[in-house]
């Protein structure tokens, strides 16, 4: 009997603390999606009063620049070189179209593998969309020589991201500095904590 009580009030302490931890659970994930749904209640009262004030956010600013492009095209920039083109994201691809349309060259400038911007919408394929739209003498150029890196970082590098690119890829990359050629390491982790062991011991 005295056993069977024990079980019981350890059943039963349990039972309080797996409800304790639920609880915590559905009161995290509450107040994590009221924060975000008041967010997103707020946006339309923060652009109005951006508007009253004449002030602007980058968002906003290139949300203004394509309303102004769409009701007049015309604009006095006969040369447009854009740079770092792989983060372009898709309201600003709108505005490069624009003024593509109405300028004498448009150069784009950039290179996917270095295509960081994802988080924001931005995708590679804007190389590819670009293509599509090109006037009659577009020219694609591949600047294959790497001024910045040593050779091993080049050839490293060109190891591992060469079969991730498309198979139309023409880059083909190549090193220029000769003057240094220290060691370079390729760690393999399976996560971050090995990783910063690998990391130590290699420092180390």
């Amino acid at each position: 009997r005295q056993l069977k009580r024990v079980q019981d009030e350890q059943s039963k302490k349990e039972l309080e603390e797996k409800l304790e931890d639920l609880e915590r659970e559905i009161y995290a994930n509450s107040w994590y999606n009221a924060t975000y749904f008041k967010i997103a209640e707020a946006y339309p009262e923060y652009l109005k009063r951006l508007d009253s004030n004449n002030y602007v956010d980058y968002g906003n600013l290139q949300r203004k620049t394509l309303d102004e492009l769409k009701e007049n095209s015309e604009h006095p920039y006969k040369i447009i070189f854009v740079d770092e083109f792989q983060d372009t994201d898709p309201l600003q691809f709108r505005i490069f179209k624009i003024l593509n349309e109405n300028c004498d060259y448009f150069t784009a400038v950039g290179d996917v593998d270095q295509h960081i911007y994802a988080f924001r919408s931005s995708f590679n394929d804007f190389f590819d969309e670009f293509k599509r739209l090109k006037k009659e003498d577009y020219t694609s150029l591949a600047l294959n020589v790497n001024f910045r890196s040593t050779e091993n970082i080049v050839n490293l590098t060109e190891e591992f991201i060469k079969p991730q690119r498309k198979g139309n890829s023409d880059k083909n990359m190549e090193n220029h500095r000769t003057d240094c050629n220290n060691p370079n390491f390729l760690i393999e982790n399976s996560d971050s904590v090995e990783e910063a062991e690998n990391i130590f011991d290699t420092i180390k």
